[in-house]
């Protein structure tokens, strides 16, 4: 059984578990316990947990790829998307 809490007190007693979704803070830490299921003592694990959200990347719409129609003329062609994968992530 697994609950998360705001604060290690609070984990210790079991007590005020945060629902899902959680909503946070930049940098906030929360703290894990888990219960282990079949097992007589009361001795949970709980760990400290930073929770670290990165920012949206932004998203530019990248450049056309434009080629020609190959000898066939039939209307069609390659396209290597690879080469759009340097201005796609934008250093990601």
């Amino acid at each position: 059984d697994v609950t998360f809490h705001l604060t290690y007190q609070n984990a210790v007693d079991d007590v005020l578990p945060q629902s899902s979704p959680l909503s946070n803070v930049l940098g906030q830490v929360i703290y894990v316990r888990v219960d282990y299921a079949g097992v007589d003592t009361d001795c949970p694990t709980i760990v400290e947990l930073q929770l670290i959200v990165q920012p949206t990347p932004e998203i530019a719409d990248p450049s056309p790829l434009e080629l020609c129609d190959d000898a066939v003329a039939d209307g069609m062609t390659q396209f290597d998307l690879t080469q759009a994968n340097t201005e796609i992530l934008n250093g990601l």
